[in-house]
């Protein structure tokens, strides 16, 4: 997600904005210590626009 995220060319506060949960969630969820609720991965994918299974590692 931070890959998306960078390439994007946001921050964690402007991604945490767009998502519209805090900051320490986009922290959270780069890290992999937890991982978006549905709405949330919905926002981050059209915003940084990548696909979910990309954002999630799933490899199809």
């Amino acid at each position: 997600m931070k890959a998306a995220r960078l390439k994007a060319r946001l921050t964690q506060a402007e991604l945490a904005e767009i998502a519209m949960v805090h900051k320490s969630s986009i922290t959270n969820w780069e890290s992999g210590a937890r991982l978006p609720d549905y709405r949330g991965l919905i926002l981050v994918c059209r915003t940084c626009k990548v696909k979910s299974d990309w954002i999630l590692g799933v490899k199809l």
